[in-house]
């Protein structure tokens, strides 16, 4: 079993009832290591052209005979493996030791050094020499039972020759070929011409059977490390391991990781075929060591891959270690934003121009390149739209960009993927193209001073919202200004009655609970006056900060009525922080009102239970038996996918078993190996909160139950 990080403690245990239940051991080493795969079996080739060497295991026997025997090895040069047999100094001669005939054989046994091997079945060319003195017949025979093929021997004639082949009783480690010499002509001896035939094999050909899986010891490097604990990796990544089989001997390895988005997996197999010679009872070598294998994942889209590592013996049975999930990210970093270089002056019609800005990405991702997006802003770089046919790093600016900012969005694109970054914005463009003689700067005695002190009141059901805002210069009317001076005209007044401070009120709650996908929800609110009084046909500004933002988009207006009443539809969205603003002057930088309402949206999450090899929905199996756990996150989905943790109700609570990542799409997908627990078991999917780039709160799927029997 290979070694991996440290796992926590497992809540499941094997017991034989319900109760300790779920072997669904928690964590990588214990619960996911080496899920095995049983063939069977290989051949051992023996006294053969291709093959001369003869392995352990041969020895010639004899019984109730006075004769010595000995294992006749002729195989390297072209010969047989057969019974070299004397007696009294005579070669080929076989004395009785009693007066009930005389056997001697060649026999095989299969030795220690491979406890799970057993013979399945033998080809062999079968050579015996013919006899003189008495009667003999050739036998065969498998754990004390008889084999086909028996035959008596020529007396006196040619020597016999046969391509035979057994099928060995189950499980058989021992096979022999016996003559057996009787006293039908009450010779006590028999006499063999081929000396080294009594009897003998050549082109041997043993199918040995082989039920025990290969193990995989030591998974280590970065790539092992990572795919544990589920990491982001980039550029060159390392695996060390080594795959031990004491029976067939290990033949390959095979490195898989399977993207999640369905495509196709990228895999590296060690070949080890050229060191297996077939010739013994190890057909390949017992152990395979793989150091510092270096995995470049830049080679790879980007995308979250599940790893998983197989060795295979030589008999085709296979173990394989679920070491994890990775997720590589290769596509460009940016290092400095784009810059747009401005000709002077900012007005209508002038070209900007721009540089990509600072891009990194790792050796082996491919060239870099780029395009471009320009976008109009409002005048706090905020609300961004893109423009038509603005795809180049150039841009003439035009009459529809007056009164906004402008940025730019650079595309960076190399094999692995695409990111995206924005410039920071322009100043913003003047309605007037600026004249080549500006007028002579005016001198005055500005006397003017502005503070603007928002407080806010909530209540349970309302959000209330005071802004006080005391020019010294004013009259106390909204939209005049000293006549002394420079500050222009703070703007046309936003509704009848217009005031700073105002009160701002909603009736929607100030804390709701959403979930995804759900729709929009409706938001009515009032605006007065300090002294009650309704402003009338005001423009609203409605704006939403998303969880993990900082900054504040504007997503819709509002406008109210003649009694100062509003009311709007909030577009569905993620959890997030939604800001209702009123400016008492349409030019007016300060709020004088504001209502925040804040919005916590579940994700949303579905899960499916199948059958990991048909694909098709699964409510039972056995207690050792695979599952899929495969479902879909509702997005939008980040580009590195988000994480999923997948539960099990145990002991009355819920408690987390794998950890998994979607792709892009929100996609996943996770096998799980029962490890002998019987009963009903209910598993769900869960999103956590607080995922970067996923915007939404805690949500869990529905309950789907396995039951194991």
């Amino acid at each position: 079993m290979p070694s991996q990080q440290p796992n926590p403690p497992s809540p499941f245990t094997r017991q034989p009832r319900r109760a300790g239940l779920l072997a669904l051991i928690a964590a990588t080493a214990v619960f996911a290591c080496c899920s095995p795969a049983l063939a069977g079996t290989y051949p051992m080739y023996q006294c053969s052209s291709g093959a001369p060497v003869v392995s352990p295991g041969w020895s010639a026997y004899g019984s109730q005979t006075k004769a010595s025997t000995v294992l006749s090895n002729q195989c390297s040069s072209g010969g047989s493996l057969g019974v070299y047999a004397y007696s009294n100094g005579d070669a080929g001669a076989v004395e009785e030791d009693g007066s009930n005939g005389s056997e001697i054989g060649l026999q095989l046994v299969v030795p220690g050094s491979v406890p799970d091997v057993s013979i399945d079945s033998i080809t062999a060319t079968v050579h015996a020499s013919p006899v003189t003195g008495d009667d003999a017949w050739l036998g065969f025979a498998s754990e004390g039972q008889e084999l086909p093929g028996g035959i008596e021997l020529a007396y006196g004639g040619n020597e016999y020759t046969n391509n035979d082949s057994w099928t060995l009783p189950q499980g058989a480690r021992q096979w022999q070929a016996d003559v057996f010499c009787s006293t039908d002509h009450s010779s006590p001896t028999c006499d063999f011409a081929d000396t080294n035939a009594i009897p003998a094999l050549s082109d041997i050909t043993l199918t040995l059977q082989d039920n025990t899986p290969p193990s995989i010891v030591s998974a280590t490097g970065g790539l092992a490390s990572a795919a544990a604990s589920n990491a982001t990796v980039t550029g060159s990544q390392t695996l060390n391991f080594a795959g031990t089989d004491a029976d067939s001997g290990v033949r390959s390895a095979t490195l898989t990781l399977t993207p999640q988005n369905g495509t196709t997996p990228y895999t590296h197999t060690w070949d080890f075929s050229a060191e297996c010679a077939y010739d013994s009872w190890n057909a390949c070598p017992t152990t395979q060591t793989v150091n510092t294998f270096a995995l470049e994942t830049a080679a790879l889209k980007d995308d979250a891959y599940t790893v998983n590592l197989t060795v295979t013996d030589a008999a085709n049975n296979t173990t394989t270690d679920d070491l994890g999930t990775i997720t590589t990210h290769n596509a460009p970093t940016s290092t400095t934003p784009p810059t747009i270089l401005t000709p002077g002056q900012l007005a209508v019609g002038s070209t900007l121009s721009s540089q990509p800005g600072g891009w990194s990405a790792p050796a082996g991702a491919g060239t870099i390149t780029y395009t471009y997006q320009w976008q109009d802003c409002d005048t706090q770089g905020n609300n961004c739209q893109s423009i038509t046919g603005a795809q180049n790093p150039t841009y003439t600016t035009t009459t529809s960009d007056a009164g906004h900012t402008l940025r730019l969005l650079v595309n960076a694109t190399n094999n692995d993927g695409t990111t995206t970054t924005s410039s920071p914005p322009t100043t913003t463009i003047p309605a007037q193209e600026p004249s080549s003689t500006p007028p002579a700067p005016t001198t005055t005695n500005p006397v003017s001073t502005n503070t603007n002190t928002p407080t806010t009141t909530n209540t349970a059901n309302t959000s209330t919202s005071v802004a006080t805002n005391t020019p010294s210069s004013t009259t106390g009317q909204a939209g005049t200004t000293s006549p002394n001076s420079t500050t222009p005209p703070a703007g046309i007044p936003n509704g009848t009655s217009a005031s700073n401070p105002a009160i701002l009120q909603v009736n929607t709650p100030t804390t709701l609970t959403t979930y995804h996908t759900q729709k929009a929800f409706r938001l009515t609110g009032q605006l007065d006056t300090t002294l009650s009084t309704p402003i009338a046909y005001a423009t609203l500004d409605v704006l939403q900060e998303t969880i993990g933002s900082s900054t504040f988009s504007l997503i819709a207006h509002a406008t109210t009525n003649a009694f100062g009443a509003f009311a709007l539809t909030i577009p569905a969205g993620p959890s997030r922080t939604i800001k209702i603003t009123y400016r008492a002057l349409s030019n007016e930088p300060d709020y004088a009102a504001t209502a925040l309402i804040h919005e916590n949206v579940n994700a949303r999450i579905h899960l499916t239970i199948i059958n990991p090899t048909t694909g098709r929905t699964l409510h039972h199996t056995t207690p050792t038996g695979k599952i899929t756990l495969t479902g879909h996150v509702e997005g939008p989905i980040p580009p590195q996918g988000t994480l999923v943790v997948l539960i099990v109700e145990y002991q009355g609570s819920w408690q987390p078993f794998r950890y998994t990542y979607t792709n892009a799409n929100g996609t996943f997908r996770k096998t799980y190996q029962f490890k002998g627990a019987i009963g009903s078991f209910p598993f769900r999917a869960r999103t956590p909160t607080g995922q970067a780039d996923y915007p939404y709160s805690l949500g869990e799927s529905n309950i789907v139950n396995v039951s194991t029997r």
